[in-house]
């Protein structure tokens, strides 16, 4: 026997129902308000249109723009071809690198982000 659907509240009907502009969901998330018109526009996120140009989203929408833009960990190893011993940057001292460029592969300098 399958359980009976529990009605939907009107507060969760209004919820599910709300619209936000491009504004409110670039303020929401981080981004730009320029970016989410441009990537609606080339239908890369899910929107709703209204008319002819209104461009407004959903609540779902605004979720499934967060999964579409997350970033899954690289599980390669980044550090495996960096030189790890003095001899193998002995090598690349003789190929004329920069202190800038050997100090970063001995892990000394960041780059700017």
């Amino acid at each position: 026997m399958t359980p009976k659907p529990v009605p939907a509240s009107p507060d969760q009907i209004l919820t599910e129902l709300r619209t936000f502009t491009p504004k409110q969901v670039a303020e929401m998330i981080g981004a730009t308000e320029w970016w989410l018109r441009e990537k609606a526009r080339a239908r890369e996120i899910p929107h709703l249109r209204l008319g002819h140009a209104k461009i407004m989203f959903r609540t779902v929408d605004v979720r499934a723009i967060l999964e579409l833009s997350a970033v899954a960990p690289d599980p390669v190893d980044r550090d495996a071809d960096q030189p790890q011993t003095d001899a193998e940057i002995a090598d690349l001292e003789a190929l004329g690198l920069d202190p800038r460029s050997l100090a970063r592969r001995r892990g000394g300098l960041r780059r700017r982000a």
